[in-house]
């Protein structure tokens, strides 16, 4: 029999579609916040540095470089969501946005700076070494999202910022 026409087979429905609600909500709140938050961020500093420079904010290459970029990263959100609730591995989750988050650099990559490149890579690195490593999924979102995205960010400025461009070191 069908447990959804019984009176409790209802209400296990509605506790079922009640916790994934709330657990969705937590998940936007941590996850898709700081996104927003970084996606308005790099936005305005980039909208502040074109316009210093007298250069385009959008032209052709910046939009290939973003539908390069998100078309791995709806995948990926679309993926793990998949993942979370049809399987409920949480587990895996960390590992998994950390490999698409870097397939999405590296698939971007071609339109912008070799810099990207090489932080792309270093997050499929993590994310692959989160697969062995469950258990430190957040660990390892801690140093992928902030300790690289500190040193991408110190590596940019000095390249690109602070040393003038005919006396770069590296």
């Amino acid at each position: 029999m069908d447990t959804l026409n019984w009176p409790a087979g209802s209400a296990l429905n509605w506790i079922w579609i009640s916790t994934h609600f709330v657990l969705l909500m937590q998940l936007s709140q941590s996850g898709i916040s700081p996104l927003f938050l970084a996606l308005t961020v790099g936005a305005y500093f980039t909208t502040r540095k074109a316009k210093a420079d007298g250069l385009k904010i959008w032209d052709k290459a910046a939009w290939r470089f973003m539908v390069n970029l998100f078309i791995p990263l709806v995948t990926s959100g679309i993926f793990c969501l998949i993942l979370l609730f049809d399987y409920g591995w949480f587990g895996i989750i960390p590992p998994c946005t950390l490999i698409f988050y870097g397939l999405a650099l590296l698939n971007a990559s071609k339109y912008t700076l070799d810099e990207v490149r090489w932080l792309g890579i270093s997050e499929i690195v993590l994310g692959l070494i989160g697969c062995l490593y469950l258990g430190y999924g957040v660990t390892l979102w801690a140093i992928g999202f902030g300790i690289l995205h500190i040193i991408y960010g110190l590596i940019m400025y000095i390249r690109y910022e602070a040393v003038p461009k005919e006396k770069k070191y590296w």
